[in-house]
């Protein structure tokens, strides 16, 4: 029982975890939590769901569709949301508060629009599981692990290689022109 719990455990907090890094990554660029980070991460898992229910079930097509999605919707509360405020060089608690109303807002026209029920993604993954140390382990668990640690690695390579990530960190780095 504890390690089916450990699985499970380390599934779904490795969505959590992915979500916290975009939390803090948006908080050391910004200097303000975005609470309508949320709402784009629901965005996006809502349309894969209606991709994969309604037209094909591509599942690799309905991702790349929901982070498009979730992007343009990040890109449009910047716009209509924030740019306004930052124009104004408003207080960073109005960006708080803003960012407070667009989520309330947004997570109550989900709720009208698809309601609140749970629901489950129509792709037929094998049922076929992993028996490790009496827990049983899905297929979709271990995708979920695996991309989620993936894209973990990713981003932390990201920070500490690449110029942007210096950037980020605020380290000051010599300039070489690109060739």
């Amino acid at each position: 029982m504890f390690f089916q719990q450990l699985i499970n455990g380390l599934s779904i907090g490795s969505i959590y975890a992915l979500m916290a890094v975009g939390y803090s990554l948006i908080y050391s660029l910004l200097n303000f939590t975005n609470f309508a980070h949320s709402i784009t991460v629901t965005i996006g898992a809502f349309c894969v769901f209606f991709f994969l229910s309604q037209l094909v079930q591509n599942l690799f097509l309905g991702i790349l569709i929901a982070v498009l999605a979730a992007g343009g919707l990040a890109m449009l509360i910047e716009l209509l949301g924030y740019r306004p405020l930052l124009k104004k060089k408003a207080r960073r608690i109005y960006l708080l508060i803003t960012g407070l109303g667009i989520s309330t807002m947004c997570e109550n026209l989900i709720i009208i629009s698809f309601s609140s029920r749970f629901r489950v993604y129509p792709v037929n993954f094998s049922n076929e599981s992993i028996n490790l140390f009496g827990a049983s382990v899905g297929q979709v668990d271990l995708i979920i692990f695996v991309v989620s640690i993936t894209a973990l690695v990713l981003v932390e390579l990201f920070i500490r290689k690449s110029r942007v990530g210096l950037a980020i960190r605020g380290r000051p780095t010599i300039w070489t022109p690109l060739p």
